[in-house]
């Protein structure tokens, strides 16, 4: 009667490569066959071996990696990890791999002293490095129906390194998931070079009312071109808006005619944007209105240090009965929060008397705020506005 373990074959192999478990080995399932993984960080995934004569087997496996073809190379890792739930087992090797280079492994199960066969050995290559990362489609995806036949297209920036020259993001849009007749646009990307952030496209011909478009983008640079980005989907509604031309906002809450402006008086400029909610938080204040990035756009700073910005955000506080208004930073494109405090407005933005260093908002204070086109200075980029809406400092 076949027994499920073989003492004396210990005794005519090394210890390490001994076979004194009867089960068939591990079946590699993922990396394999040379394939490129996404990220230098990999996962490996085996299915479960089988017992030949016990009926059940709470096994453990043994993953051993080699940076090399078929073991040849430098060991990286031996870790033994506890049997997965169902029919397959996953290790996430502890280290980030070298990029572009070929790794093998392979696995064996073991239980107590004793241990099965080795699967074959599997091989698959780490990606080269890309100093252009692609960035993460944010809006419009997943089939979302836009009533915007120019809809704004946002996307959450992939991280760069060491970039020469100026990065630029480019679009496509197809109805087409081939992109054999793209639409095309392009962006500066916008913020540092680390991941996050947002940059906007947007597209200079309408869309078709009732279509679905495929989009997807890319960054580059003077030297080099990143790979696409994973592609998304959305549709237009078959009655859209005629341009994406931001609609008539709400009436503002105090009379910005008799407000005495620190920065360019905009009491007549058109109200296209309405503010939808303010938040204010001990770093951070958020001024969410439906013009976000629509406004006019231009070029502040001196090239190759310029960014794109659509304008500024304004707070508005009274003193002596009467409303004082002024901008407080520049706003990239959809930009809609930035990190300051109220306490911060004063000494460190605007730096105006009365809007100054001896102004800290109280908390139960009544403070106003709007965004508008590029202000703050004497460029003319546009004239148009958000309403004018309060809030109570908390």
């Amino acid at each position: 009667m076949d027994a499920p373990a073989e003492p004396n074959r210990a005794n005519r192999v090394s210890a390490v490569d001994a076979v004194t478990l009867k089960a068939a080995p591990p079946v590699v399932q993922s990396p394999k066959d040379g394939s490129e993984t996404e990220s230098a960080h990999v996962t490996l995934i085996i299915r479960n071996a089988r017992p030949k004569f016990l009926p059940t087997a709470p096994f453990r496996y043994r993953f051993e990696l080699h940076e090399g073809d078929a073991g040849a190379g430098a060991s990286i890792e031996t870790a033994l990890v506890d049997q997965g739930t169902g029919d397959t087992t996953r290790h996430t090797v502890d280290r980030t791999l070298r990029p572009g280079r070929i790794h093998s492994w392979r696995v064996r199960a073991e239980i107590d002293t004793r241990s099965g066969p080795w699967s074959a050995w599997a091989s698959f290559r780490t990606p080269i490095l890309k100093r252009l990362a692609p960035p993460t489609l944010e809006s419009p995806i997943n089939g979302a129906t836009i009533t915007n036949l120019r809809e704004p297209l946002s996307v959450s920036n992939g991280a760069v390194l060491h970039p020469d020259g100026r990065v630029i993001y480019e679009f496509e849009v197809d109805d087409d998931s081939a992109f054999s007749s793209p639409l095309k646009t392009e962006a500066n990307r916008t913020g540092g070079q680390e991941a996050g952030g947002r940059t906007i496209g947007r597209l200079e011909q309408d869309l078709a009312p009732g279509k679905t478009y495929h989009w997807r983008v890319r960054a580059r640079d003077d030297t080099d071109t990143g790979r696409w980005s994973d592609v998304q989907t959305f549709k237009v509604a078959e009655r859209p808006q005629v341009d994406d031309r931001p609609r008539g906002g709400r009436a503002d809450e105090i009379d910005a005619s008799s407000v005495r402006y620190l920065h360019r008086n905009i009491a007549d400029w058109p109200i296209t944007s309405t503010v939808t909610s303010i938040t204010i938080s001990g770093h951070e204040i958020c001024v969410r209105h439906t013009g976000a990035g629509r406004f006019p756009r231009s070029q502040y700073g001196t090239p190759p240090d310029d960014i794109t910005i659509e304008g500024n955000v304004w707070v508005f506080g009274e003193f002596g009965g009467r409303w004082h208004g002024a901008t407080w930073d520049w706003l990239r494109v959809g930009q809609e929060c930035k990190a300051e405090s109220t306490d911060s407005l004063g000494p460190e933005q605007i730096r105006i008397p009365p809007m100054d260093r001896t102004w800290r908002p109280r908390s139960g204070e009544k403070l106003c705020f709007a965004m508008s086109a590029r202000a703050r200075d004497s460029v003319q980029a546009g004239r148009v506005r958000s309403n004018i809406a309060c809030v109570n400092v908390p």
